[in-house]
């Protein structure tokens, strides 16, 4: 055992080493001091974790120094995220440790228990950084983001906050850009939700999947060709949406909520933000965030049916059913889609066709048409490409007839032929300026493809039926002349009778 005042001293000059490191980085800006800098911070930091481990009172006075090396860094970010997941762990050991002992069976141990000291400084020193925690979820730092994933498995696992609080930063981690560590580990937790909290994920399903559009951006690196906004959405081997796999988790009205605010974002007239606030419900809005947004509609596993057809009759009563759930699903969209393109596409239509006639739009107001314009183009391809491009037909020959419907690939969601550049996206570094060229390019693409739509209606190729309006049809009597039909055995066997009704036939 080590003597309190002498623990005091230990504590205090890591402490100071700590100070003593942020400030010769914070200052030093000729970087002459760097490598001895980070150095001092490093080992401070690794000592302070020591003692930490085995001194549990001490926490209390260490989450500001914690907090502080969170955003300081990358270094002493990855550092106090590794350790405070080395410490979860421990704890989560010791827990289980003790329960084995004590009832001799397996069960799970909520950490933040009332008769234990130490597990209650834990859960109140990672209670108090939740939010910078969930911020660092959409940081640039690729290790920082896979640390993060796997430290809310441990806090879900042993109870330290409310599931829902973390549903939205776990959804962006899923769609991470850079690291397949991360995005499995996340999906790992979110079942692990879920299962056990099926109610808390149902809530923060719709915010989740608005939101993650955010996580997506700031996740791709830097230093690579950019894949285009409908790639982030997707699995570079399946070609399904990222997000199919928290989709299925969700309840059948969840998964509805979730479909309508997706296909309420590709509609320019549309006010709602669905919980979103400030700068994240202003991005939401964004001509790229439309294009992601499709890019899940349009490769999410309904019902997890794949990508066989699910308009086909027949097979299994198992797969009869996801071809069940799936239709319900899609003929929703397809119904949200025509509702936007009946109401808010008439009217920007016959904006674009009295601007193509005549020009008399000021420079502005035609950039703010074409804001108007793109995300009606990307929601029209989406309706055409569920349609007739997305579902296998039974005359089209496929040549991996030995892969299962999960295997194969999903068809391409190309939207290459919309230029998607505005006024709002002036900023993106990833997408050319906009023109005069371009906006015209726009107006007559969007007339070419309302023309189009109302041509797919026409031929009806997909029986896109409301299952709550069941049409009653009533028979219409016929208009033919019936003829009585002889009866098989005459109850009369008189010759008299049988001549009657022989002449009655004739007659």
């Amino acid at each position: 055992p080590v003597e309190p005042d002498v623990l005091d001293e230990a504590y205090k000059l890591i402490c100071s080493y700590t100070e003593l490191g942020q400030r010769i980085e914070a200052s030093n800006e000729e970087r002459e001091f760097s490598g001895a800098s980070l150095s001092i911070l490093d080992s401070a930091l690794q000592g302070l974790t020591h003692m930490l481990k085995k001194h549990r009172s001490y926490l209390p006075r260490s989450t500001p120094i914690l907090s502080q090396a969170l955003e300081f860094n990358q270094l002493t970010r990855f550092r106090v995220l590794s350790d405070l997941y080395d410490i979860l762990l421990q704890e989560e050991h010791r827990n289980e440790k003790n329960a084995l002992g004590d009832a001799g069976m397996e069960e799970d141990i909520v950490l933040a228990a009332e008769d234990d000291s130490e597990a209650g400084y834990l859960a109140g020193c990672i209670q108090s950084m939740l939010p910078t925690l969930i911020t660092l979820a959409s940081c640039d730092d690729v290790r920082a983001r896979y640390r993060l994933s796997l430290l809310f498995g441990v806090m879900i696992r042993q109870g330290i906050v409310l599931p829902v609080i973390l549903v939205p930063p776990l959804v962006g981690l899923c769609v991470d850009a850079a690291d397949v560590r991360c995005r499995e580990s996340s999906n790992r937790v979110i079942t692990l939700i879920g299962e056990r909290y099926p109610q808390m994920l149902n809530s923060g399903a719709v915010e989740s999947f608005l939101a993650s559009f955010q996580f997506a951006v700031r996740s791709f690196p830097k230093d690579q060709d950019f894949i285009g906004y409908v790639g982030l959405a997707l699995e570079t081997k399946s070609g399904r949406s990222l997000l199919s796999g928290v989709y299925n988790l969700l309840g059948k009205t969840s998964r509805l909520s979730v479909l309508t605010a997706l296909v309420a974002m590709l509609d320019p007239h549309a006010q709602s933000s669905f919980g979103l606030k400030g700068k994240l419900a202003k991005v939401s809005r964004l001509p790229q965030a439309s294009a992601y947004y499709a890019a899940h509609l349009a490769t999410l596993d309904y019902g997890l049916a794949g990508s066989s057809d699910i308009w086909k009759q027949g097979g299994c009563s198992a797969a009869e059913n996801r071809h069940k759930i799936a239709r319900e699903e899609v003929a929703h969209v397809l119904a949200s889609m025509s509702k936007i393109i009946s109401s808010t596409g008439q009217v920007v239509l016959v904006d674009v066709k009295a601007e193509l006639q005549s020009s008399t739009l000021s420079s502005v107001e035609r950039l703010k048409l074409a804001a108007r314009v793109v995300p009606l183009c990307i929601l029209l391809k989406l309706k055409h490409y569920l349609k007739t491009v997305r579902w296998k037909k039974e005359s089209e020959a496929d040549d991996r007839e030995s892969e299962t419907d999960e295997e194969s690939r999903i068809p391409v969601f190309d939207i290459s032929e919309i230029p998607i550049q505005t006024l709002l996206t002036s900023k993106d570094a990833w997408l050319p300026p906009v023109s005069n060229a371009v906006i015209e390019a726009q107006f007559e693409l969007f007339k070419r493809m309302m023309k189009l739509d109302r041509v797919d209606d026409e031929d009806n190729l997909v029986p896109v039926r409301n299952p709550r309006r069941r049409k009653v049809t009533v028979p219409t009597p016929s208009k033919t002349k019936r003829t009585r039909v002889p009866k098989r055995k005459r109850s009369s066997d008189s010759d008299d009778s049988d001549e009657d009704y022989a002449g009655e036939r004739e007659r």
